[in-house]
C-alpha cells in the first residue's frame, strides 16, 4: 500500500494507533480540515496536532481535506450579500484549500512564518464562539 487516507476531522483518536502500524515507506493523506461543513477551520488547533504527525511522518504527512470537497459552496467571495460578522466565520471549498496552503507552510517553515494568518484565523474563530449570531445562548 502506498498510502492511506483518514478522515482525522472524525477519526482523530484512532490516527496515532494508525500510525504506528503504517508501514515505513506508506504515505499518511490526512484529512485535517472538514470538507462536510462551511466553517473556517481552528487552523492553531489543527497544528497543534499536526505537529506530531509532521515530525514522526515529515514528507509522509499529506494534509488533505477530511472529504471531498463538494459538500460545500466553491467561493465565499461570490456571496455578496451575506453580513460582514457571518462571513468572517466561513470557508467555502476556495478558503479550505487556502486553509491547508497555511498548514502546510506553517509545518514546513515554521508558525512564525506565518503568524498573521494565524492572528487572524485564531480572532475568526473568538468572533464566532462569541457571537449570538451563530450560538445559541443557553
Amino acid at each position: 500500500m502506498d498510502g492511506l487516507h483518514v478522515d482525522a476531522i472524525n477519526a482523530r483518536d484512532e490516527i496515532d494507533e494508525l500510525v504506528k502500524q503504517l508501514p515505513d515507506t506508506t504515505v499518511l493523506s490526512a484529512g485535517a480540515i472538514s470538507g462536510r461543513n462551511i466553517w473556517k477551520t481552528d487552523l492553531n488547533a489543527a497544528l497543534d496536532w499536526l505537529a506530531t504527525l509532521h515530525e514522526r511522518l515529515g514528507r509522509r504527512l499529506w494534509i488533505v481535506p477530511s472529504c471531498s470537497l463538494l459538500h460545500v459552496p466553491v467561493d465565499l467571495d461570490s456571496e455578496q450579500k451575506l453580513e460582514a460578522e457571518i462571513a468572517s466565520c466561513l470557508a467555502f471549498a476556495l478558503q479550505k484549500l487556502d486553509e491547508l496552503r497555511v498548514l502546510a507552510h506553517a509545518l514546513n517553515e515554521g508558525r512564525a512564518s506565518i503568524a498573521d494568518a494565524l492572528a487572524a484565523n485564531a480572532a475568526a474563530i473568538a468572533r464566532r464562539r462569541a457571537s449570538p449570531r451563530v450560538n445559541v445562548p443557553r
